[in-house]
C-alpha cells in the first residue's frame, strides 16, 4: 500500500515536472540533462537487467542485490536518472509549476528510498553491508 502510494505520489511529480507544454526547441543545456538521464537509465537496465526491477519499492521474488556498474558508485541511480530527466523538463519549461514539482518529486524520492532499503534490508541479508561501501543513495562517489 505505501509502495503505491510512493508510486503514485512519483508519477504525479514526474508529469507535473513537463508542464506547461512547450513546444520549442530546447536549450543545448536541457539536452545535455536528458541525454546524461537517458544514458544513465540505459546503464543502469544493462546492469540490472528488466526482470531484476520493480517501479515499486519493494523487491521482486527471486530478486538478486546488483552492486556493479551504476550500483558501484551510487546505490539508486534510476532515480537519479529520473531526477535529471525530469529536472529537463523544468529547465524546458521554465514553470513554478515543474519547479515544484521537481522539489516535491525529490522529496518523494527521498522518501521512497528509505522505505525501499528498509524493505532491502529484510530482503537481502548483505544489504547493509553494501549501504556502508556504497555510501550515497544518489549522486556518485568517485572517491
Amino acid at each position: 500500500m505505501i509502495g503505491k502510494l510512493l508510486l503514485s505520489a512519483q508519477i504525479a511529480s514526474m508529469g507535473l515536472c513537463f508542464l506547461p507544454l512547450k513546444w520549442i526547441l530546447p536549450s543545448p543545456l536541457t539536452l545535455l540533462f536528458f541525454m546524461v538521464a537517458t544514458a544513465l537509465g540505459v546503464w543502469v537496465i544493462w546492469y540490472n537487467k528488466i526482470g531484476n526491477w520493480s517501479v515499486l519499492p519493494s523487491p521482486k521474488k527471486g530478486a538478486v542485490l546488483i552492486t556493479t556498474g551504476p550500483y558501484y558508485f551510487m546505490r539508486h541511480p534510476m532515480y537519479l536518472s529520473v531526477m535529471l530527466g525530469c529536472l529537463a523538463g523544468v529547465l524546458h519549461n521554465q514553470s513554478l509549476t515543474a519547479f515544484f514539482a521537481w522539489l516535491t518529486l525529490l522529496l518523494i524520492l527521498n522518501i521512497k528510498t528509505r522505505y525501499e532499503e528498509h524493505l532491502l534490508k529484510m530482503h537481502f541479508k548483505e544489504y547493509e553491508q553494501y549501504q556502508k561501501s556504497v555510501k550515497t543513495r544518489f549522486f556518485p562517489t568517485v572517491f
